[in-house]
């Protein structure tokens, strides 16, 4: 009888398919585990991008700006969240997998509601209904603005 532990037999040949499956589980895990942290990066940059649009309210071309890159950034969460879920193909195998549908998806989420934010800073500032004034009815500053009390009643000719 064939010694099983040798490969020649049935039970040695399973063994070797196993590790096979094995290591191609381990490449896809590694493979949608970067994929997800691309999601994640790219929710982040979404973000970021959102946070510039709210504070370049009174700037309508830079809100515009974040605005675009908060949209190309929720793209890429989304490209990545699907490409994910390509590279499992459907079913689930391993906790690493789970992982990362879950955080991908998730990211996918955050970015697309960051980029709806940021579209709507940007709509805002368009249409000037950001608190505060905007820049172009703002006024020139006096020539007192920033000066103490004190320095401004020195400048005062009649406290001289």
């Amino acid at each position: 009888m064939a010694d099983s532990s040798s490969g020649a037999s049935g039970v040695g040949g399973s063994d070797a398919a196993s590790n096979a499956n094995a290591a191609s589980q381990a490449q896809t895990d590694a493979q949608v585990g970067a994929l997800a942290q691309d999601a994640t990066a790219a929710a982040q940059k979404a973000a970021d991008a959102a946070a510039a649009a709210a504070r370049a309210c009174n700037d309508p071309a830079a809100a515009k700006q974040a605005a675009e890159t908060a949209q190309q950034a929720a793209k890429a969460a989304a490209d990545a969240a699907q490409a994910v879920d390509d590279a499992i193909g459907g079913m689930i195998t391993s906790d690493a997998q789970l992982n990362a549908h879950e955080e991908a998806g998730n990211a996918a989420a955050a970015a697309g509601r960051s980029a709806q934010a940021a579209q709507d800073a940007a709509e805002r500032a368009a249409e000037s209904r950001c608190e505060g004034v905007p820049m172009s009815q703002a006024q020139p500053p006096g020539p007192t603005q920033g000066l103490s009390l004190a320095a401004i009643s020195q400048l005062d000719p009649r406290n001289a």
